[in-house]
């Protein structure tokens, strides 16, 4: 065998091993889509922890304050199917959070992927980390059928909805704020 055609398999037992490996990783991320999977969405659930609420303050800040030592050990979740359960609309993500105590008991929450900030979307979760409470007002979006609990939103995300909330009409600049 000469060196070129040595060369030229070694070449083409790589450039099968490559193709190999990316089509298994296509197909184990469309694996996890399919079947609802959290880890094709690692970079949502990531970037979530590192969130603020809309007064600044750290999300993880305030679970540690909520769930003192215990807030490591707290689960994060989201898939495609809580996205489409959720009501919203992208750059908005409905993500929850199993804590660690109960298995049944979730904090849910809308995560705003362009502005990195986290609101509450129950009454339940804005209850249990007051210092995520928005300043707006919460106004019902939907149900959660498993809990029997009202999707909530501040009025100001309006845009995050599938149209089932109106938003504010604008002012004119300089008029007069009445409520």
């Amino acid at each position: 065998m000469s060196h070129e055609r040595k060369r030229f398999s070694r070449r083409l037992w790589f450039g099968l091993l490559a193709l190999f490996v990316l089509v298994a990783g296509a197909g184990v991320i469309f694996f996890g889509l399919v079947f609802e999977y959290e880890y094709p969405h690692w970079r949502e659930l990531r970037a979530v922890r590192k969130a603020r609420s809309e007064s600044g303050v750290p999300v993880t800040t305030l679970l540690e304050r909520h769930l003192g030592p215990a807030a490591r050990d707290v689960h994060w979740h989201t898939c495609s199917y809580c996205q489409e359960f959720g009501w919203l609309r992208p750059p908005v993500l409905h993500v929850q959070i199993h804590l660690p105590e109960s298995k049944a008991r979730f904090l849910h929450f809308a995560f705003d992927t362009s502005k990195s900030v986290v609101v509450p979307m129950t009454y339940a979760t804005a209850d249990a980390l007051p210092g995520l409470y928005p300043k707006d007002q919460l106004v019902p979006i939907g149900e959660y059928q498993l809990d029997a609990e009202a999707f909530v939103l501040p009025r100001s995300w309006a845009y995050a909805t599938r149209g089932s909330l109106k938003p504010e009409p604008r002012r004119a600049s300089g008029s007069a704020d009445v409520r």
